[in-house]
């Protein structure tokens, strides 16, 4: 970690709604204005507030960004079940001008140089910082990427992410259900990259702990292993 992957912590601003849309029944997409916003890195992450609303318990959230600057918005996408926490259910009930506070956006879910190849494995709605390094790649690459993303049911940005793919031949996406499937494509790419390539891993927490020490049985070093440490939930 470097002092720039959190210094945007201290950063805090008003976003207002722009739009929200509803994917695979439980998972919640926000379109926030970025107005005020210097810019971020793609793959950063934020600090959520709602001040001036009711929230019982914890009352702040981290969410993941989808979004890169140049498409002008803050984007959040979160699962929320039929019985969501007090933040979330406020959060859900916004419309269109409301704003969410954030701190940041942060954090060292980030390109780390612009040759080393790279190894994406997100499960759910970790794919949302995904995206971001996605539409960044695919501004210019010189690198290989290998996506591997296991969903229950949709693939969120499943149409995206296959077009950044067919433009980019060095961009290879698996997008799947199994879990043994991730497993078996995970062994291929350690064999293929070992510690030539930074391992990104975004998900369920239980996801990051076992996925991170398959990886450290592999031999690969700590420091090219790169976890979303707010997972979008």
């Amino acid at each position: 970690m470097k002092l720039r992957d959190i210094s945007g912590v201290f950063r805090r601003v008003d976003i207002e709604l722009l739009d929200k849309r509803t994917w695979d029944d439980d998972i919640v997409e926000f379109d926030f204005s970025s107005e005020g916003l210097p810019g971020w890195r793609p793959g950063e992450h934020g600090l959520f507030t709602l001040p001036g609303k009711h929230v019982k318990g914890k009352r702040y959230r981290g969410f993941s960004i989808s979004s890169i600057p140049e498409e002008g918005v803050i984007k959040l996408a979160t699962k929320i079940s039929a019985n969501p926490s007090s933040f979330k259910q406020v959060m859900n009930s916004l419309k269109p001008g409301e704003s969410i506070r954030l701190n940041g956006p942060f954090g060292w879910f980030t390109l780390q140089d612009e040759n080393s190849p790279i190894v994406m494995l997100a499960s759910g709605v970790g794919i949302t910082p995904i995206r971001a390094l996605f539409k960044e790649l695919s501004k210019s690459n010189k690198r290989f990427v290998n996506l591997i993303y296991t969903a229950k049911n949709e693939h969120l940005y499943h149409d995206e992410l296959e077009a950044i793919a067919l433009a980019d031949e060095r961009i290879e996406i698996h997008q799947i259900h199994s879990k043994e499937e991730s497993t078996r494509l995970l062994n291929k790419a350690c064999m293929t990259y070992g510690n030539t390539a930074y391992y990104y891993l975004s998900g369920a927490p239980s996801m990051l702990r076992q996925t991170r020490k398959k990886l450290k049985d592999r031999g690969i070093v700590r420091s090219h292993i790169i976890t979303d440490p707010f997972f979008g939930y």
